[in-house]
């Protein structure tokens, strides 16, 4: 019997190899992780007053979001084949610098929560 060989298995189907080699558990501890993930980032958004600051992170949770379900969508065979990789897993650099400028974004608009100076009302001297 020939064995079963995963296409892209270290970019595109490494959820795929994470259920194959640690089993279900192991894949519902990583969706479990990834959802608190995402929940967490929310709580960013809620709680910062600026609508500018908002509008980013409401955008990266969409970018973040999307990128996860396709890759575990395309990985159980509900979403086409699309070439995403599962974020912050993956082995692509490129793919990865994003993720973590994108995290790195999100940290500091929380950093600057409270602030509500619009800088379009501020008078120039």
């Amino acid at each position: 019997m020939k064995p079963k060989i995963i296409p892209n298995l270290h970019t595109d189907f490494l959820f795929t190899y994470i259920v194959y080699t640690f089993g279900w558990i192991a894949a519902a501890i990583l969706i479990t992780l990834i959802v608190v993930f995402i929940l967490k980032i929310i709580t960013v958004a809620k709680v910062t007053k600026n609508a500018y600051g908002k509008l980013i992170v409401s955008g990266f949770i969409a970018v973040l979001t999307t990128e996860f379900l396709l890759n575990i969508g395309m990985n159980f065979g509900i979403a086409p084949i699309v070439g995403i990789s599962l974020p912050f897993m993956s082995f692509w650099c490129s793919q990865l610098l994003i993720n973590m400028t994108i995290v790195g974004l999100i940290l500091s608009v929380y950093r600057r929560k409270d602030l509500t100076h619009n800088m379009a009302k501020s008078e120039v001297i």
